[in-house]
């Protein structure tokens, strides 16, 4: 009697050494968590210092330059 392709799948899930893919598993899970919000505050920190950065136009800064003459 043939068997089957699925029953063949079933018969190696049951030989898989769950207790190490377990434990391997949620570290990758926990590594990706990781990695995913280590991006996302950098990229907050990186959008500040690139706005900080910019230099502003002379109708924002003020007449600095004329004040500073005055004085």
């Amino acid at each position: 009697m043939p068997v089957g392709r699925f029953t063949l799948f079933l018969k190696k899930l049951q030989q898989m050494n769950w207790f190490i893919l377990i434990p391997v598993g949620a570290v990758l899970i926990a590594l990706v968590t990781f990695l995913v919000m280590r991006n996302v505050k950098d990229e907050i920190k990186f959008e500040e210092q690139v706005n900080n950065d910019y230099h502003k136009s002379k109708e924002e800064e003020g007449d600095t330059d004329i004040e500073e003459i005055m004085k």
